[in-house]
Order: C-alpha cells, then sequence, then structure tokens
C-alpha cells in the first residue's frame, strides 16, 4: 500500500542503486532501525546474503545462529565481537561495516 511506504520512507538521500536494493523494507520503503530491531536471525541473514552475496560461507552465518543475533544485537555488532564469537577477521569486518552504515543512515 502507497500510504503505508510512503510513511516509512525517510528523507530522500542519492545512494548507489544497490544499497537502495538491499536497504528496503519488506513495503518498499527504506527501512528504519525499529524494523531492523525486529529482525531475525535468518532476516539478518537474508539481508547479508543479498547486500554481500560473495562475502559469506556457512560457517559465518553459523556464528550469527549459534550466538543467536537478532536485530537489537546485530546493530550493536563491533569486528572485535564478532571474532570474540569465533568469526573470521574479514567477513566480522564486512558485518561490522554495514552495522555502521545502517545506523548512520538511519539515525
Amino acid at each position: 500500500d502507497k500510504g503505508k511506504a510512503k510513511q516509512i520512507m525517510s528523507s530522500p538521500t542519492k545512494t548507489h542503486g544497490d544499497e537502495v536494493e538491499a536497504s528496503t523494507s519488506s513495503s518498499g520503503g527504506r527501512l528504519t532501525t525499529g524494523e531492523i530491531m525486529k529482525w531475525n536471525t535468518d532476516r539478518i541473514i537474508q539481508h547479508l546474503t543479498k547486500k554481500f552475496p560473495e562475502e559469506f560461507d556457512e560457517e559465518d552465518f553459523n556464528v550469527l545462529r549459534k550466538e543467536k543475533i537478532k536485530g537489537r544485537v546485530f546493530l550493536g555488532l563491533t569486528k572485535e565481537k564478532l571474532k570474540a564469537y569465533g568469526m573470521a577477521g574479514g567477513p566480522a569486518k564486512v558485518i561490522a561495516d554495514c552495522v555502521t552504515e545502517l545506523t548512520s543512515m538511519y539515525h
């Protein structure tokens, strides 16, 4: 519904096409931190897979599952935390950078 999508959209900003596609809500509007906080682990994995199709393997996602990372915790992740959970440095940095991007875009 267009009215609902319009309410969710934030102020217009120019971003690269892949960022817009990967960071839209299920209703087609821009994501909000409130919406991200409601994500379960599978939704986080879906977002990461869509945004960074070549960066992760099942082992990386198993770390997120094992630690039961959901939306609120996801938004507070750092490279150091992910490495402490057992994730390799490369994927940990990609996720940490993604979290930084999401929190700076929507705060």
